[in-house]
């Protein structure tokens, strides 16, 4: 287990990567693959890979559209209450973002970041207790195939909507229906965000 002087060495130097992406690199993705040796690796190791994911995924360097306004830190708060053992027994959800095995299953046939086959078995239900691999699917979902969705079905790419294809399924915006409980996580999201 790691020091909290090294969690916060290790954060500085997260932060600094992060400054240096943003600064150099206009991609997303680019940007991942900047961070993920080198960081993300090392944190797995530490023990302090929550502190750090949660330090990023607040800040993305290129956000488009409705991405700029969803702060991954505060789904994970929501989903799982920053837990990366959680799991829901009802609808299989794992992990820091409660990745489903619908999801990952998405996730596997549809992501483009260039992932070789070798790469890609790892992420498995039983791997989405890992952190690093939950927040990657979790980023890929909400940033780009929840997006993509909208445009197929000509949905605006809005806060609500993601929200609401995150935790309802794409199904539900597209009929116009809004749970009970996916008004709550909405306003739950809203009030978090605002305390921030």
């Amino acid at each position: 287990m790691t020091t909290v002087l090294q969690a916060l060495r290790e954060y500085r130097e997260a932060r600094h990567y992060r400054k240096l992406a943003k600064k150099n690199m206009a991609n997303e993705k680019k940007w991942l693959d900047c961070i993920t040796p080198k960081i993300f690796k090392k944190m797995r190791q530490s023990g302090a890979l929550i502190l750090i994911i949660l330090s990023v995924a607040s800040c993305d360097p290129a956000p488009a559209l409705a991405s700029d306004m969803i702060d991954l830190s505060i789904i994970a708060k929501i989903e799982s209450s920053n837990n990366p053992l959680a799991y829901n027994q009802r609808t299989q959800a794992t992990g820091l973002y409660q990745i489903t095995p619908v999801c990952l299953a998405d996730f596997r046939q549809n992501c483009k970041w260039g992932f070789a086959d070798y790469q890609l078995a790892n992420f498995t239900m039983e791997n989405m207790f890992d952190s690093y691999l939950n927040f990657l699917v979790a980023k890929w979902y909400l940033n780009e195939r929840i997006p993509q969705m909208l445009k197929y079905y000509n949905l605006p790419d809005t806060l609500e909507n993601r929200l609401t294809a995150y935790n309802a399924g794409i199904g539900r915006v597209v009929k116009g229906i809004m749970p009970r409980e996916t008004k709550n996580y909405i306003l739950k999201y809203k009030q978090l965000s605002r305390t921030k």
